[in-house]
């Protein structure tokens, strides 16, 4: 017998644990109606990945989120302009997505950003420095600009394999 695996959505519990664990937050912190800057960042990940995860309207997932359509809507439109600009973050939300039991239809949207950022090596390349310089204030440029060309050696590799 030939048995095939069928593999289910993932449910918004699930995208909420591993965005908690990737963010070291707790699920609370999602769901509170606080608008802490800390914060920010997870709620948008998860609010963009139950987006494209799950097979769920913008108003149900508001729902589980304690939230209005209009605020999934919002927060998937700015996160996925992030991921446009920041490798790092496309990184970090490939990271959270591989963690998630049925997360394969993010896999190709990932795969057309990096994509798209290799298009423009240069751009990437200082945009990624910009980052790094940001996140890094204190470092030696020339240490950071040896970590962004390994990172874009890293892009490459994954976009080439």
């Amino acid at each position: 017998m030939n048995e095939q695996k069928v593999q289910t959505a993932p449910t918004i519990a699930a995208i909420i644990k591993a965005v908690c664990e990737e963010y070291n937050c707790e699920k609370r912190d999602l769901l509170d109606r606080s608008r802490h800057r800390g914060i920010e960042r997870p709620r948008q990940v998860a609010h963009y990945l139950a987006t494209e995860l799950t097979i769920l309207s913008n108003t149900q997932i508001g729902m589980h989120f304690k939230r209005d359509h209009t605020t999934i809507i919002s927060n998937r439109r700015r996160l996925k302009w992030h991921l446009e600009r920041d490798p790092i973050l496309v990184a970090r939300v490939y990271r959270i997505t591989k963690s998630i039991p049925g997360h394969s239809s993010v896999d190709e949207q990932i795969k057309d950003i990096q994509k798209e950022m290799m298009k423009d090596l240069p751009y990437a390349m200082g945009n990624l420095l910009r980052i790094a310089l940001l996140r890094l204030p204190n470092s030696d440029p020339q240490i950071v600009m040896r970590e962004v060309s390994d990172t874009i050696e890293r892009i490459k590799a994954a976009h080439n394999g």
